[in-house]
C-alpha cells in the first residue's frame, strides 16, 4: 500500500489531510472517523488489493465438464486464480493492469458484492476471516507515518514488480531484489505520540 501511495505525492497529501481528523490529541486513532472521512484512502486500499491480491479458489469437479476441446474429469480439484478477475479490462477498463487510485471513487460498484470481478479476499464460505483486521492494520499504520514523517523516495526505484513465479494465499511480494528506499524525517507539528 504504501509503495502504490508513494507514487503519486498529491495522494500522499490527500491522505494525510483525510487521516489528520481521525489523530486524537493522545496519540489514539478515532477508527470510526478514519473509516468514515478518509475515501481516498479506502479507493487507495482498494484499488491496492486489486492489483496486488494473489489468491486463488479451489472447487471439487462434480462431474465431468467440457470447456472447449478440453474436459475436466470428475473428482479433480480446479483452482480458480482471481488475479485473471481484476485484471479483465471489460470490467476495469484499458488500464486494467495499472494503480488508478481514482478507480473505485469513479465507479464504487466495481467493489461490491455484485461484483464477480473483485475478490480480493476470495469469496463465499472462503473469504478470508482476517480481512478486517488487515484493512484496520493498514489504515492505522498509513495514518501514523503520514501524521508523523514525511517521506521521501529515495533512489531511480518509484515502483515494485510483483513476483508472479510463486502462489501466495494473500497478496503478492515484490521480485526478489527490489527494494524501495524511503527516508523519513519527523514533521514539525506532526501528531506524535507523547508516550
Amino acid at each position: 500500500m504504501l509503495a502504490y501511495l508513494l507514487q503519486d505525492p498529491t495522494s500522499v497529501e490527500m491522505v494525510r489531510r483525510e487521516t489528520a481528523t481521525a489523530l486524537r490529541e493522545d496519540g489514539s486513532i478515532d477508527l470510526k472517523r478514519l473509516y468514515t472521512s478518509s475515501p481516498h484512502l479506502d479507493n487507495m486500499w482498494k484499488e491496492m488489493l486489486r492489483l496486488s491480491a494473489f489468491a486463488a479458489s479451489v472447487r471439487l469437479i462434480a462431474e465431468d465438464t467440457r470447456i472447449g476441446d478440453k474436459i475436466l474429469r470428475k473428482g479433480n480439484r480446479l483452482i480458480i486464480p482471481y488475479r485473471q478477475l481484476h485484471l479483465d479490462e471489460t470490467i476495469y477498463g484499458s488500464s486494467a493492469s495499472l494503480f488508478v487510485p481514482g478507480r473505485f471513487d469513479e465507479n464504487p460498484g466495481l467493489a461490491s458484492s455484485n461484483n464477480n470481478s473483485y475478490r480480493p479476499f476470495g469469496g463465499g464460505s472462503t473469504m478470508c476471516p482476517g480481512r478486517h483486521i488487515a484493512k484496520r492494520a493498514v489504515y492505522i499504520f498509513i495514518s501514523l507515518l503520514l501524521q508523523r514523517f514525511d517521506l521521501d523516495v529515495r533512489g531511480t526505484r518509484t515502483t515494485l514488480e510483483a513476483d508472479l513465479t510463486r502462489p501466495v494465499p494473500g497478496l503478492m511480494s515484490p521480485k526478489a531484489g527490489q527494494e524501495l528506499r524511503v527516508r523519513l524525517t519527523e514533521r514539525k507539528g506532526g501528531k506524535l505520540d507523547s508516550r
